[in-house]
């Protein structure tokens, strides 16, 4: 789906601009022709661009499901409902799934057939509730059913997320602390025994080797996985270079680097690079500033720094996360 802005005139002569989620150009010109426009200009727009696209929760198809129900059960037919609703959106995953749902239904889809398109928004009882009501004439109705049901399911759903809260977090300082007196605490007790010389009970003698095993191991990470699509932030050109559908994701947190003359951080860096991979911004670099934006997006960067820091009070990405400047 693209997004193009568009100036047109209507019968009248009047200057009317706005913007259309369409397939391509052509679909653009003609839905404005459809609606009685002659367009001036067409462009599309690139300035947009989501590193981190919003995603539908359900409390989104929540309230769709309820202004398609309060629409149809106006009279309104579901293509238009759809469109109106899709026009008032600001989520664009959603409002790109909605667009697409009108269009299937003007070219004669069933509601339910291009619900079932979306099994990750539509489940299968949302799908199968919409198709027994388009078949006893109750879409109305039904739908504003299966929003009383979405919003019964969501507000269960944050109960037990109210509920769990308190023991998560219980669960979380109780690793912290007894992390703390492994990793701090215990170590400093350990010279305390070996001095006195006594048989320490065995309790104590496990305590000292997990003691032992936190602080002269590493954790490490390793974790195949495939990737659904592109990311934005790196860079068409390096981008083509990772060819490959399955991937390894690999970290070494905590890694002490005592060698005199060794960088571990910037071998893993520069094998990494060999091997058409990439790394993560979450830990320091040691590229060139020309190999940096090789390998990430300088294009979509500079676009989201200038929404978001348009006095340049911080620092540039590259400066930020080099091993130098830190």
């Amino acid at each position: 789906m693209q997004t193009f802005t568009y100036q047109a005139r209507d019968t009248l002569g009047k200057m009317i601009e706005g913007t259309l989620d369409v397939e391509s150009r052509d679909e653009a010109v003609l839905r404005l022709k459809k609606d009685g426009l002659t367009v001036v200009e067409l462009e599309e727009d690139a300035g947009r661009v989501d590193l981190l696209p919003r995603r539908i929760k359900l409390h989104d198809i929540i309230f769709v499901t309820s202004q398609l129900a309060v629409m149809v059960d106006t009279g309104i037919n579901v293509s238009t409902a759809l469109g109106s609703i899709a026009e008032q959106e600001s989520n664009p995953a959603l409002k790109t799934v909605l667009l697409e749902l009108r269009s299937r239904v003007e070219s004669g889809e069933d509601l339910s057939s291009s619900l079932a398109r979306h099994p990750k928004q539509f489940d299968k009882t949302y799908v199968a509730l919409i198709r027994a009501a388009e078949q006893t004439g109750k879409l109305g109705e039904m739908l504003e059913i299966v929003a009383n049901y979405l919003r019964s399911q969501l507000e269960t759903r944050q109960k037990v997320r109210a509920a769990m809260a308190y023991p998560s977090i219980m669960a979380v300082l109780a690793v912290g602390v007894t992390i703390f007196l492994l990793t701090y605490i215990l170590p400093k007790f350990e010279p305390l025994f070996t001095k006195k010389g006594v048989k320490l009970p065995t309790p104590t003698i496990v305590m000292m080797t997990a003691s032992d095993i936190m602080i002269d191991y590493w954790p490490l990470w390793v974790v195949p996985y495939r990737v659904p699509k592109q990311y934005a932030w790196i860079s068409d050109a390096h981008g083509a270079r990772m060819n490959d559908d399955l991937f390894i994701d690999c970290a070494i947190y905590g890694m002490k680097n005592d060698t005199p003359g060794i960088d571990y951080s910037e071998l893993l860096e520069r094998r990494t690079y060999e091997l058409d991979g990439i790394k993560t911004l979450i830990s320091r670099n040691h590229y060139s500033r020309e190999r940096f934006w090789q390998i990430y997006a300088k294009d979509r960067y500079d676009a989201i720094k200038t929404r978001t820091d348009p006095h340049n009070l911080f620092r540039d990405l590259y400066d930020k996360f080099h091993y130098a400047e830190r």
